[in-house]
């Protein structure tokens, strides 16, 4: 797409905040105006078409396509974001451990830590198996989940939907809303098995290309759930 816009900048609007493209709304593919809830998003979603060129991209947006989908898929569909996130959590990456010591003794420092997180601060205890054939977590386990994922607004449910996708744990994507990772810990903890494996097999640029595109996810997510708090 074509830059069409000379100025983009962070304006009030209600009990909230728009970013104004040479005087209109920034829009969902929708057609729904964006109204962000912190001064501070909007500023960064402002400074991403500030320095577009002649070509927008979009891919290099990150903070704006995220809002968008708080403003559109988070709406029309919640329910089903619902369901989807929640089925990470009966299924956890951080529950299935691999069959080589080496591997579960790093998993163990790094991932048990993200576990015992959730079973204390947010009653969510998960048991843990070796290899990948699913397992049944204790009863109550669904219930739970939907529980703690249903106080969450558009927004945060936003930024945690897109760390659920690109860590594949929703116990660590809830420690990154709630700030018990920083975003270099949440890659690192995401990645650990493919880290490993690239050590001890070889890396080739292609996996290295993936992990870069999902730590850039993952570090644009930690900021957005930083930005909606103000």
């Amino acid at each position: 797409m074509k830059r069409f816009y000379k100025e983009a900048e962070a304006q009030p609007h209600g009990d909230g905040w728009m970013v104004m493209l040479d005087g209109r709304a920034v829009k969902t593919p929708s057609k729904r105006e964006v109204a962000m809830p912190t001064r501070g998003l909007a500023e960064a979603v402002a400074q991403e078409w500030a320095v577009q060129g002649d070509e927008i991209d979009m891919d290099a947006m990150p903070l704006t396509r995220f809002s968008g989908i708080a403003c559109d898929v988070m709406v029309d569909k919640r329910d089903d974001i619902l369901a989807d996130i929640g089925a990470y959590g009966l299924s956890d990456l951080l529950c299935y451990r691999g069959d080589e010591e080496a591997l579960q003794t790093r998993q163990r420092e790094q991932w048990d830590p993200v576990l015992a997180w959730a079973a204390e601060y947010l009653h969510l205890p998960l048991e843990c198996t070796i290899g990948v054939m699913p397992m049944a977590q204790p009863d109550g386990t669904s219930e739970r989940v939907q529980a703690v994922l249903g106080q969450l607004d558009q927004w945060q449910l936003t930024g945690v939907a897109i760390l659920t996708k690109h860590t594949g744990s929703l116990v660590l994507a809830l420690a990154g809303l709630y700030e018990a990772y920083d975003a270099p810990q949440m890659v690192a903890i995401a990645q650990l098995d493919e880290i490993y494996q690239a050590e001890r097999w070889g890396d080739d640029a292609e996996a290295e290309a993936h992990r870069a595109d999902k730590a850039s996810e993952i570090e644009a997510a930690m900021q957005f759930l930083r930005l909606i708090k103000g």
